[in-house]
């Protein structure tokens, strides 16, 4: 059969010719590779809005309680109320005195966020001033690529690699370091680290709740009250007259409330936030009698009930902090390789390569998880598979390329599997005499590189052809 890639893309040297002609199509595409950088700027803007509230809030609050002591004490200065309107104005100081303190931490935190907007704006528009051909360019791609490796990292928990690599190629304005120290801060409190010998807990997880208890009531969480729940398991797990005590008085404290809480919106009482928290509710109040090992209650007793609350909280932090459920690097190998991919991608004989376009991201349990196990994947001269094309190695970008959709290629390209060149008028297709198709220049290589300088071998098969057998490929050859 002929050597043929179908719908392959221009090599990047084709790509970079054609580049240099920037002009409407060129910033219709910087437009297109901005698309998924909203989070960029998003991210720091939405957590200064955020913490301007926290200042309001704070401010509101211990400015009321002060004004209340000085007016008291202003209004009714008894020599009997001396004393104890003492101690009120003490401790109304000492609590402006906290309030600075706060006020100052949270102003320098502000100031760094505005930094790192502003490097942020500045690295994004400074892509609109430079030529797609330029080194410039390529620059600033690589400092995109990296940001995207250090997301990836900290997504995945090696924070210490992540912060590494933003602080040797000086990218720390431009990734989300403090966010994720946050996430993982939680996290390492909810699920301890293998060999810390820390006891999971849950406070950690609840003061943050406490601080973005505005975003979670808008995302209708329950992630507050799945907590609760897990600290009344820990205190009815212990089964000691003292711990079940406990565990009542809890339960009435903060259990309880979720019982009568209103329905959402067209909320009929059985779906529903709402409905699920008074469901969960009831079904802990039945852990006051029922000891663990009982089947109804499995799930609640589970200790791996903790990983499902890290694994809930780390879902809803990326929605309050508005970033990406899916790594950038993720969703740029998706686009990718699904630029790439086409039906003439090959695999080497008896490799199971399917490649069934699933026309969505990958999810967290793909293959996009498996780069750990990838093999290194040399082709042969026999295998179907193209030398330049990434998709075609299937244990290394072949295997995550297989749950991307095919590309839509509106007119088929020639590429010569030798030169891995594209084949055209000045460089057309030869056919050999066993069918397969190779470029024209390297052809006339492979002949001047023979003893006769006249013989071509077929780099598929090995047979060997005089360079005049072979004929110029206008039409499909017959058979």
């Amino acid at each position: 059969m002929p050597e043929t890639t179908g719908a392959r893309p221009p090599r990047p040297d084709d790509l970079a010719h054609t580049s240099k002609h920037v002009s409407m199509s060129g910033m219709s595409s910087i437009e297109d590779m901005l698309i998924i950088e909203q989070p960029l700027l998003r991210v720091p803007v939405d957590e200064m809005r955020m913490q301007l509230k926290t200042q309001q809030r704070l401010w509101e609050r211990d400015y009321a309680y002060c004004t209340g002591v000085l007016q008291a004490h202003a209004d009714g200065a008894h020599a009997e109320q001396v004393p104890h309107d003492t101690e009120r104005v003490q401790d109304a100081l000492q609590r402006l005195r906290t309030l600075r303190d706060r006020l100052a931490e949270l102003q320098r935190r502000a100031q760094h966020l505005l930094q790192d907007t502003q490097a942020r704006a500045e690295y994004l528009g400074a892509v609109y001033s430079l030529d797609l051909a330029s080194h410039a360019f390529e620059e600033w791609c690589l400092v995109r690529l990296n940001r995207m490796v250090i997301d990836y990292m900290l997504r995945r928990g090696a924070f210490a690699s992540a912060e590494a690599l933003a602080a040797q190629q000086r990218l720390a304005p431009l990734v989300d370091l403090p966010v994720f120290a946050q996430i993982r801060k939680v996290e390492v409190s909810l699920v301890p680290d293998d060999g810390a010998g820390d006891a999971p807990s849950c406070a950690t997880a609840l003061a943050w709740c406490s601080e973005n208890k505005v975003a979670l009531r808008k995302a209708q969480s329950t992630l507050e009250l799945e907590l609760r729940v897990q600290e009344y398991v820990e205190m009815v797990r212990d089964r000691t007259p003292a711990s079940l005590r406990a565990a009542a008085r809890y339960a009435r404290k903060y259990l309880v409330p979720w019982l009568g809480a209103a329905p959402a919106p067209g909320d009929d009482a059985r779906e529903g936030p709402p409905a699920a928290a008074r469901t969960l509710v009831s079904r802990a109040m039945g852990l006051l009698a029922v000891p663990p090992g009982s089947w109804p209650y499995r799930d609640l007793y589970d200790p791996q009930r903790w990983r499902r609350l890290r694994d809930a909280f780390r879902a809803i932090a990326l929605q309050v902090y508005d970033l990406p459920p899916t790594p950038l690097l993720h969703v740029a190998l998706s686009a990718g390789l699904s630029a790439l991919k086409t039906h003439a991608c090959g695999s080497a004989p008896g490799k199971d390569v399917a490649m069934v376009p699933t026309g969505g991201l990958p999810s967290a349990g793909s293959s996009l998880f498996l780069a750990d196990s990838l093999e290194p994947d040399c082709p042969s001269q026999t295998d179907d598979r193209h030398p330049d094309c990434p998709v075609c190695y299937t244990r290394q970008l072949g295997t995550l390329a297989r749950e991307v959709p095919f590309s839509h290629q509106g007119q088929s390209r020639l590429v010569c599997r030798i030169t891995g060149r594209q084949m055209n008028d000045t460089n057309p297709p030869l056919c050999l005499p066993n069918g397969r198709v190779y470029s024209e220049a390297a052809l006339q290589q492979l002949a001047a590189d023979s003893a006769d300088r006249s013989t071509v071998t077929c780099p598929r098969t090995g047979a060997r052809f005089p360079l005049a057998a072979c004929r110029k490929l206008k039409s499909p050859p017959r058979a």
